[in-house]
């Protein structure tokens, strides 16, 4: 079995499309794998760090072979609209959280084993096996 790191934006096993995609993806590769999953919104896509749902789900629920771990973004965020604008400034959190993400990997892989994660934010990683 190999150890993935999974980057999840979204996730949910509640509800459906964008939500739904990791969630399909984690439940097929954990048959085979060791999964970390960081994740950091489980409901409302422009809510970053929204993440209660799931970690009362987690807290009584589990999937053999899988770590779901919420990832908080290190700045405060805004419920955005669907505008143009609103998309953009969202878009601007989402990267400030994906380097957030980075930065919680490369603290996770001084002390894990990692083989392989699926995020290419990671090519720089040398450690990572691609």
């Amino acid at each position: 079995m190999k150890n993935i790191i999974v980057i999840a934006y979204l996730l949910n096993n509640w509800k459906g499309s964008e939500f739904a995609v990791a969630w399909d993806y984690i439940t097929h590769m954990s048959k085979n794998n060791h999964l970390t999953v960081l994740y950091g919104c489980c409901d409302g896509f422009h809510r970053i760090g929204n993440t209660e749902r799931m970690e009362e789900w987690t807290s009584r629920n589990s999937i053999p072979n899988v770590e779901f771990v919420a990832v908080k973004p290190s700045f405060v965020c805004k419920n955005y609209d669907y505008s143009t604008k609103g998309n953009f400034l969202f878009y601007k959190e989402y990267t400030e959280w994906h380097r957030d993400v980075r930065k919680f990997v490369e603290k996770l892989v001084t002390t894990q084993k990692i083989d392989l994660t699926h995020c290419a934010l990671f090519k720089k990683l040398r450690i990572l096996n691609y």
